[in-house]
């Protein structure tokens, strides 16, 4: 019988608690979600890029947002940026 309930599918937003406020889902961790420590470091460090971007000349800032994939998650090779502007 044990084996049996073990067995039996249990709905993620099962109420947990008494004042079933949470969900059973709640608890699950997310491997694919980052650390919080790890989301806010990432989250300073995009600040800091962005003041030290800021500094350059627009030219200069786009190079490199092409370069190392800034904006879009691809970088791209010196001739692919040499070839953006001609």
């Amino acid at each position: 019988e044990i084996n049996k309930i073990a067995q039996e599918p249990v709905s993620l937003e099962t109420p947990i608690g008494e004042e079933e406020d949470s969900h059973l889902g709640d608890f699950i961790e997310d491997h694919d979600a980052p650390a919080p420590a790890e989301a806010a470091s990432f989250r300073l460090l995009k600040e800091q890029l962005e003041e030290v971007l800021d500094t350059l000349t627009p030219r200069e800032e786009r190079v490199l947002r092409l370069r190392f994939g800034l904006e879009d998650g691809r970088a791209r090779t010196l001739e692919e940026v040499g070839q953006v502007f001609g």
